[in-house]
């Protein structure tokens, strides 16, 4: 996704500076995004995110994490589960094949009900859905990020032990810039509170040095 976005980015503005902003899952893609742009020699002026989750954990956070799980779910259901994704990461399932058929570890209920039979849903859109669940689930940055990392972080979005927003720090060898905005994981983006939104991003914008 990253190396299309920059085919397509590229093709109408060949140079940089590039501006990246991608929200939630879109944290993720642009900086995979930055990463390439710098190796072919680009300049990036910004890379901000949206309450995106890190997906590098510490150990300290992984066990916190691991413990979390287990209080929530029971030993026996835990232990199912990890045995379940520890099986799939060695057998490298795919979610999809050439026939149509789909095998998924989605567990959100929305998900599952996008994938019953006849249900109405565009059989594309949920083949889409579920590439970026499998994207967000196995991307592990490759190395650390030279430059700074701009977070704005949801203010009313639900906390718990998975929580890793902050863990971009550790990935921003120029510092990680943290503006704490109004709203959830999603009305942080919409009228009205995407105005003070707005205002902490335009300085970003406007100043490009």
């Amino acid at each position: 996704m990253a190396t299309l976005y920059i085919k397509e980015i590229r093709a109408r503005q060949p140079e940089g500076p590039y501006f990246l902003l991608g929200a939630s899952f879109g944290g993720l893609v642009i900086y995979e995004m930055a990463q390439q742009l710098l190796a072919q020699g680009q300049q990036v002026a910004l890379l901000a995110m949206l309450n995106t989750n890190c997906p590098v954990y510490t150990l300290a956070k992984r066990l916190r994490c691991h413990l979390g799980h287990l209080m929530e779910h029971g030993p026996r259901r835990y232990a199912s589960k990890v045995s379940k994704a520890m099986k799939q990461r060695l057998t490298g399932r795919v979610a999809g094949d050439n026939n149509g058929s789909r095998e998924t570890n989605a567990t959100d209920a929305d998900i599952q009900k996008l994938l019953v039979k006849d249900s109405g849903v565009d059989a594309s859109l949920v083949r889409t859905v579920l590439a970026i669940l499998s994207a967000e689930e196995r991307y592990l940055p490759a190395q650390n990020y030279p430059g700074k990392i701009t977070l704005f972080w949801a203010r009313d979005a639900p906390q718990d032990f998975e929580d890793n927003r902050l863990g971009w720090g550790r990935l921003a060898a120029g510092g990680l810039d943290l503006h704490v905005v109004p709203g959830t994981h999603t009305s942080m983006r919409e009228e009205p509170l995407v105005a003070e939104l707005v205002k902490k991003l335009k300085p970003y914008v406007q100043n490009r040095d």
